[in-house]
């Protein structure tokens, strides 16, 4: 379907998206979001281009802030998609994917977090700029939900880290780049189950403790302060969190070297993208290579 920038409409007061709380001092603070703007062609009298947006700030400024009308306007004929991601049985989105491509070179491929105003943590500001460089997949596998999070953690009585969560729920179940598995609790394949490889993955470590005790310091879940893993590389590396700080700890392949990163896991990533932090147990192929979130469904 072709639009028109300036032929677009604003939201029709009548329909309520779902998930949708009216205005008054207790509401969610939700606006009637369109998926392809007003200032675009789209239409605010057409629900399926209506979603739920906190207004402030993703309504606005955030998803008023892109460029694709300037493209347009210098005479690009831009391809326009927008989806919008929802997180267990929420009714409202949790984040919102554009992507656009112009006939002139014109590019945008973004990801907007769907969050009010005042929650913008440490967590929110690296998972957004994580996925700027490592973007989500269309499909995810396996988020969970908040019920299914205090499931687990009533189940093995410890507290998953926020970041840890976070990026469950936005990437699922997969790797990045073909080398780092990411490990879940929602997944019964026992590769990738984060509590079945814990087990195998303790039994090396303490297997080492035992033969070089004055080496291997660091305690393991279910102790206080313990390490849980939450990835493990092709190459036999090791990534955990303490679940006392959040902190992630890093084993080279064979228990070679050790590395502690005070930071979250979603700090860690994009910062190691980056080039801020460095870790010598990866490769510098997996560094520089191109970054990609395999969704895998098992």
């Amino acid at each position: 379907m072709s639009y028109i920038i300036k032929t677009g409409t604003p939201a029709n007061s009548s329909i309520k998206p779902p998930g949708f709380e009216w205005g008054g001092s207790d509401s969610a603070g939700h606006a009637r979001g369109h998926l392809l703007g007003n200032q675009l062609g789209g239409l605010g009298d057409d629900p399926r281009n209506l979603v739920a947006f906190y207004q402030n700030p993703t309504n606005h400024p955030v998803m008023s802030g892109f460029e694709v009308r300037r493209a347009v306007e210098f005479g690009q004929t831009v391809s326009y998609t927008s989806t919008s991601i929802y997180q267990g049985d929420s009714l409202v989105p949790s984040r919102v994917t554009i992507s656009a491509q112009g006939s002139g070179g014109f590019s945008l491929d973004v990801t907007v977090l769907n969050r009010k105003l005042g929650e913008r943590s440490v967590t929110y500001v690296y998972l957004e700029k994580l996925t700027t460089i490592l973007k989500t997949p269309k499909r995810t596998y396996n988020i969970g939900n908040n019920h299914e999070w205090e499931e687990y953690q009533k189940k093995y009585n410890c507290e998953f880290p926020s970041e840890y969560k976070k990026f469950i729920n936005a990437y699922g179940t997969g790797c990045i780049s073909d080398f780092l598995w990411i490990l879940t609790p929602f997944e019964s394949n026992e590769e990738i189950n984060i509590f079945h490889r814990a087990e195998i993955m303790y039994a090396s470590y303490n297997y080492m403790k035992d033969l070089f005790p004055g080496e291997y310091n660091y305690s393991i879940y279910p102790e206080e302060g313990g390490l849980l893993p939450w990835g493990y590389t092709d190459n036999g590396d090791e990534l955990y969190f303490k679940l006392t700080n959040e902190t992630v700890v890093v084993f080279g392949a064979r228990y070679s070297d050790f590395y502690e990163y005070d930071m979250g896991m979603v700090e860690f990533l994009y910062k190691l993208f980056m080039k801020k932090i460095k870790c010598n147990a990866f490769p510098v192929s997996f560094i520089d290579g191109v970054l990609k979130y395999n969704s895998i469904k098992i």
